[in-house]
């Protein structure tokens, strides 16, 4: 027979289950596992059963089945973990720390037992649910759809790259989070996340902007209004890219490395170059792409990831951004611009490299994508589940071309 204390036990067990079951988290935890699960085991079968690239490696060093993860950006993120900080000559000071920083700590507790891309992985993992969990959020508080939001995010072409040994799940996380608290009001704790948020990468001074934006709409745009106590708590938002200064300022000399490292004489990257004309860097992506295409100087693969994807995300992230700010309005306005604002800054450093994969992390697009979905006729919503459809092929050929070493953004 069962003790009272016994049945007791059994019931507080079935409880705590059943409201894991129930949990919201639990269920966004749980397909951000199917996921990386998913495409984890593509990557494997892909990178173990056809050839590579003939280009240069990222993972001759590592024995792992996870060694794709570490291509390109990757590599040099692990590179970080071993010391790329603190070497003079290393360019790793432009990549922020905040992720290479959480696989280390999860790697240290561990007492190294799980080796250092799978904790990547879970990283990017946590970060994944989190974004779901977010979505979710502010979908309900904006009264649209979160089932069109994530399917127009899980279909986005860039978002292979939620699995790699990158800070887009990271970043994106953070992002919504510091969004989702804005939207509720709760400045403090925005305040936190965003000062967080800048170890992780630039781009986070454009989340402090989208914040600020919907500060001021929620004091009615009014300068009375919005000049309150609550307004200081953003002094607490450049905490981590000060913080990471300091660090570069103490092993390197140089409190400005993650910029300065850009202008070595051996960079990797000479075509990243500040330049506020915009209408010459969008017309030099087209004619690059013409001549690259008639002189045949690159595949026609490789010119469609340099420039038509690109391209092809500006486009979604312009149109998607003026909708909101003229024919959504209210709520969608700070979105709208901050859209706007992502366009400027991803177009100002004189070329399109990469566009696609920084469009990612503008939440903007499928927040508004999905008010769309929700607000057209039958045709409409076939129109874009097509698009989905379309982005998702594409998405998936960019994961593959990925692990075989091709350079897909």
């Amino acid at each position: 027979m069962f003790t009272v204390a016994r049945k007791r036990r059994i019931f507080v067990v079935h409880s705590v289950v059943a409201n894991i079951r129930q949990s919201l988290y639990a269920k966004c935890l749980g397909i951000a596992v199917v996921w990386q699960v998913t495409f984890t085991a593509m990557g494997v079968f892909i990178v173990s059963n056809f050839p590579k690239s003939s280009g240069v490696s990222f993972d001759y060093w590592l024995e792992s089945p996870l060694r794709y993860m570490v291509n390109w950006d990757g590599f040099a993120y692990y590179h970080n973990l071993l010391g790329g900080y603190t070497d003079t000559m290393s360019q790793g000071a432009v990549f922020y720390p905040l992720f290479s920083v959480l696989v280390y700590a999860l790697h240290f507790v561990t007492l190294g037992l799980i080796p250092v891309v799978v904790c990547g992985l879970i990283i990017n993992t946590i970060a994944l649910s989190i974004i779901i969990w977010c979505f979710v959020k502010i979908c309900k508080i904006l009264a649209i759809n979160y089932k069109w939001a994530l399917l127009f995010f899980f279909t986005f072409v860039s978002a292979g790259f939620l699995n790699f040994f990158y800070t887009e799940a990271v970043f994106i996380a953070g992002s919504l989070l510091a969004y989702y608290f804005a939207l509720s009001k709760q400045w403090f704790k925005m305040a936190l996340v965003l000062g967080v948020l800048t170890s992780v990468r630039l781009p986070a001074i454009l989340v402090i902007g989208l914040c600020g934006l919907e500060f001021m709409r929620a004091h009615d745009y009014k300068i009375k209004q919005i000049l309150n106590k609550n307004l200081f708590v953003f002094l607490l938002a450049p905490t981590g890219f000060i913080l990471f200064g300091l660090y570069l300022y103490i092993v390197r000399g140089d409190f400005f490395a993650m910029f300065n490292m850009y202008n070595v004489p051996w960079t990797q990257w000479p075509f990243h170059k500040f330049d506020p004309n915009i209408v010459g860097t969008l017309y030099g992506g087209v004619n690059d792409f013409y001549e690259s295409v008639s002189l045949r100087t690159r595949s026609l693969s490789s010119a469609l990831v340099a420039y038509i994807l690109p391209f092809y995300a500006l486009i979604i992230l312009l149109v998607t951004s003026l909708y909101g700010i003229f024919k959504i309005k209210k709520w969608a306005i700070p979105l709208g611009v901050f859209g706007l604002v992502s366009f400027v800054f991803f177009t100002i450093n004189s070329n399109v490299n990469s566009v696609h994969r920084y469009v990612l992390s503008s939440i903007s697009v499928f927040l508004i994508l999905s008010y769309i979905a929700m607000n057209t006729n039958k045709l409409g919503r076939a129109s874009l589940l097509m698009f989905a459809a379309i982005n998702a092929i594409i998405m998936v050929a960019l994961f593959a071309g990925f692990v075989l070493l091709y350079f897909v953004g």
